[in-house]
């Protein structure tokens, strides 16, 4: 087995040429000023500031010995040596690579000979050998955020050092944190992440921010919204004109937002940061008219537009009016007030909006209307958003036979409170 402390026997006289210094130090730059070697240097406490690249022979030596006489185990001394015989490989010539027979020699274990092999593409910033290596099943994650940053950013650096960019570098950050799932405990590296994904798919950027801990979801609804919107962040790239900006908005107003969520976003767009940014306003309108909100679209006074067509907002709030018809109060708001009869007493669950009530109504079909039922009431909802769910489920014409256990529902208009219109009667 080879001696790994004895200097010649390891590098054979091979050293680092001005040359391969200079092109090191370009990808160190390229990779904000730290390889991935010096991290492991740093994570396996060995000292020694600047020593990589080792610009003359002393400071090779120099490094080896810090190397093998540090107290960590062995096959980390390895992995550290077998990085560097990887730099000076192409000096030499023989028919067995360099690297790769002293990994042989010293019986490197596969991981390690993977993961080194993984760190050393990465920053040399080959990133498609480098995910290949590192997403291998047996490895343990290392430097995950960091890696993943890597990915994220490294793609836009490329050109600096000469390397061409290509279509399949879009997809490492994915396909390495499909594989890794890197835990994104660092800020700047969620915010890149969130960034990067919601460039490719709003829709599955919608569901990945539901996996996150509640405190990072507004924060990355925020960026969500702004990467739809916001022109300082379109992307004319790769897939830019089979991704286009139309497409993305459609999906942003379509997405199964929560009540909280729905509120946040459009103060978010009308009051916050994205208020800014272009068509903000015609994104909340339309996702009004998205979710039936047709009372608010009447209403709004802010919106104007530029006339598309022959059709601007003011034009088709106007239709929306009409369509309203008396369903609209002396206030604007058409509600329903809902009591139910229970036993001996009287629950009173109103006021609710009788437009998107309706258009639940009208929309949703039986099916549908049952698993919102029955999905509240799992979720612990109080009892007035279950027996709404319950009564919008019998409005589709499921009304019991049982005669116990009925309850009467009755519709009171705003201005005679007094006045009760029976609607007519479901099992609950």
């Amino acid at each position: 087995m080879l001696d790994v402390e004895d200097f010649n026997a390891v590098f054979r006289g091979h050293n680092y040429t001005d040359g391969l210094v200079q092109q090191i130090q370009e990808y160190q730059h390229a990779l904000g000023g730290q390889t991935f070697f010096e991290r492991l240097l740093e994570l396996l406490k060995i000292k020694g500031r600047k020593a990589y690249p080792p610009k003359t022979p002393q400071q090779l030596h120099d490094l080896h010995q810090r190397i093998v006489s540090s107290e960590t185990t062995l096959h980390n001394k390895h992995c550290l040596i077998f990085y560097l015989l990887k730099d000076l490989s192409p000096q030499h010539h023989e028919d067995d690579e360099l690297a790769t027979a002293f990994a042989r020699d010293v019986h490197l274990e596969k991981r390690f000979w993977t993961f080194i092999e993984g760190l050393w593409s990465l920053d040399h910033l080959e990133f498609a050998n480098a995910v290949g290596n590192l997403t291998h099943p047996s490895i343990i994650p290392t430097f995950p955020d960091e890696i993943m940053l890597t990915l994220l950013n490294g793609r836009e650096k490329l050109n600096r050092v000469n390397v061409q960019k290509g279509e399949q570098d879009e997809v490492l950050p994915l396909a390495y944190y499909n594989c890794v799932k890197p835990p994104l405990e660092d800020q700047k590296v969620r915010t890149e992440f969130a960034k990067y994904l919601s460039s490719r798919n709003v829709t599955e950027t919608y569901y990945w921010i539901h996996t996150r801990p509640e405190h990072e979801q507004k924060p990355l609804l925020e960026i969500l919204i702004e990467q739809t919107l916001d022109k300082s962040t379109w992307n004319n790239g790769i897939g830019g004109e089979l991704y286009t900006r139309e497409d993305k908005a459609m999906e942003l107003v379509s997405l199964p937002f929560s009540d909280e969520e729905e509120d946040f976003i459009e103060k978010f767009l009308t009051e916050g940061k994205g208020r800014s940014f272009r068509n903000a306003e015609d994104t909340v309108m339309m996702r009004r008219i998205a979710m039936g909100r047709l009372t608010d679209v009447a209403e709004d006074q802010n919106t104007r537009g530029r006339r598309q067509d022959g059709v601007n907002w003011d034009s088709l709030k106007d239709g929306v009016k009409k369509g309203l018809g008396p369903r609209r109060d002396e206030d604007g708001e058409g509600v329903r007030h809902i009591s139910l009869r229970h036993g001996a007493g009287f629950i009173h669950l109103g006021p609710i909006r009788e437009v998107r009530c309706n258009w639940q109504l009208e929309n949703m079909d039986l099916g549908d209307l049952r698993k919102t039922a029955l999905g509240r009431q799992r979720k612990g909802a109080d009892e007035k958003g279950r027996l709404i769910a319950i009564l919008m489920r019998d409005g589709m014409g499921s009304v019991g036979k049982e005669e116990s256990n009925r309850v009467e529902v009755k519709k009171e208009e705003d201005n005679e409170k007094d006045k009760r219109i029976k609607l007519g009667s479901f099992v609950v």
